[in-house]
């Protein structure tokens, strides 16, 4: 059994199940284009000094389990 999540939820797009019990988060990720989105703040601290970037400590993980499921949208020939 699978529940998708209308709005913003920060971390995963759907819950899964299984009879035994248990759940598993799932974030899903979609593009047209070349380039995949992920913001690396969800990963890490990052500061900015001036034009530079300066990348903190490792954040925990919110979710240690989240699978990432990443779909790629082609062309639409209809």
């Amino acid at each position: 059994m699978a529940t998708q999540f209308s709005g913003n939820v920060p971390h995963y797009d759907i819950i899964a199940s299984g009879e035994p019990g248990g759940y598993l988060p799932v974030q899903v990720k979609t593009i047209k284009g070349p380039n995949w989105q992920f913001s690396i703040r969800q990963f890490l601290d990052v500061r900015l000094d001036g034009q530079r970037q300066i990348l903190g400590d490792p954040k925990p993980a919110p979710f240690p389990d989240l699978k990432c499921v990443l779909v790629v949208l082609g062309k639409d020939d209809s």
